[in-house]
């Protein structure tokens, strides 16, 4: 099990630095079941960086072509999907823009276009806008307008199961989102549309306003065209500083989580939003001093030290001016329960992401 964990770790590693000579060493050097590889993998949203390193590989292609075929599929989609999303885009920009809504796009679907360049090897599933609050009705009317339903897509049905009113209600009263919007566009996409209208930096209850505002983020976005169409997305620090935090929130305040279900996998470690992370600090010209006034300005230095803690020993470099002597992976490996009280996990660090069905295990028998 200890050296399954190390060769997982060794791959993830090689796969940050988009290192096909070590991933290539790796597979020489060890056997794999594909089914197991490609699990962890998806698990992580790490299988199209994957295939984009060693796709055109002679090696890969010679010794693993069915590893490469049974990633290839998702990879075709994921590019699909985001053709579909681009077009859906594209009409909720023209209505906003028509109605003299501001707004920021947040997470995967920026981040596509800002750090990853359009590549399609991050996988998500909506798009993500935050809009001033004081606009919230002009958006849920111009949603309703192109066709979507505040609900989520049941597969079974294969169509939009609409959500009851108490919970839009609660939702909207209780977090720093309104209830998502989707709609099935064609039978094999549907379209998925988050709409935020506070940040929720320091924690998803009420309790921890964040000290950010819309006005702060809108005043230090940049502009990315595509086309006749076009994003406005945070810049590189604001950018940081949330991803920082909706990492954090995710490993740690799960239980906090309207939509966590009790006793299955909240999924909470994903190395993919690590790599956004490390993506987007990893330019010579990054400025880190600026970044740490900026944590120190909104609070959130808990976040951020979390998260680059981990980026500095998953990805073996220093952070400059967030320096760590010695890390301490069980210092970290905490969450808070529903009454806030933080409790550690019953399962090591290392444990917990790299072996999912120990996890599973665990959150069985402790039932949260």
């Amino acid at each position: 099990m200890a050296e399954e964990i190390q060769i997982r770790k060794k791959l993830v590693y090689s796969i940050f630095h988009k290192d096909k000579k070590q991933i290539c060493d790796i597979f020489r050097n060890n056997t794999f079941e594909y089914d197991q590889v490609v699990g962890f993998l998806r698990y992580h949203k790490l299988d199209l960086f994957f295939y984009e390193i060693v796709k055109e590989d002679t090696y890969f292609n010679d010794q693993h072509l069915e590893l490469l075929e049974m990633i290839k599929d998702q990879y075709e989609i994921v590019r699909y999907h985001m053709r579909m999303r681009k077009s859906e885009y594209a009409k909720l920009y023209q209505r906003f823009t028509k109605e003299q809504i501001r707004f920021i796009i947040l997470k995967g679907f920026g981040l596509d276009f800002t750090v990853y360049k359009d590549r399609s090897v991050r996988k998500y599933s909506d798009i993500d806008f935050l809009v001033d609050e004081r606009d919230l009705d002009k958006v849920r009317d111009i949603c309703f307008s192109l066709g979507y339903i505040q609900g989520e897509y049941d597969r079974e049905l294969k169509a939009i199961r609409p959500y009851d009113r108490n919970q839009i209600m609660m939702t909207r009263l209780y977090s720093h989102e309104i209830s998502q919007f989707a709609k099935v566009v064609t039978d094999d996409f549907n379209s998925n549309i988050d709409i935020n209208f506070k940040f929720s930096w320091r924690g998803y209850k009420s309790m921890y306003e964040s000290k950010i505002t819309f006005l702060d983020a809108y005043e230090h976005t940049e502009v990315v065209h595509d086309g006749d169409v076009i994003l406005y997305v945070m810049d590189p620090y604001y950018n940081c500083l949330h991803l920082c935090c909706h990492f954090f929130n995710s490993c740690v305040n799960f239980l906090l989580d309207n939509e966590y279900v009790d006793g299955e996998d909240p999924a909470e470690f994903n190395f993919s939003r690590l790599n956004d992370i490390y993506e987007t600090i990893k330019t010579k010209d990054f400025n880190f001093e600026y970044l740490k006034q900026l944590t120190e300005k909104y609070e959130v230095n808990e976040q951020v030290e979390f998260v680059f803690q981990l980026i500095s020993y998953f990805f073996e470099i220093k952070v400059p001016v967030f320096e760590f002597n010695d890390i301490d992976l069980e210092k970290l490996n905490y969450y808070f329960s529903r009454s806030g009280e933080k409790e550690f996990w019953g399962i090591s660090f290392i444990t917990r992401i790299f072996e999912s069905k120990e996890k599973l295990q665990y959150l069985k028998r402790i039932g949260f």
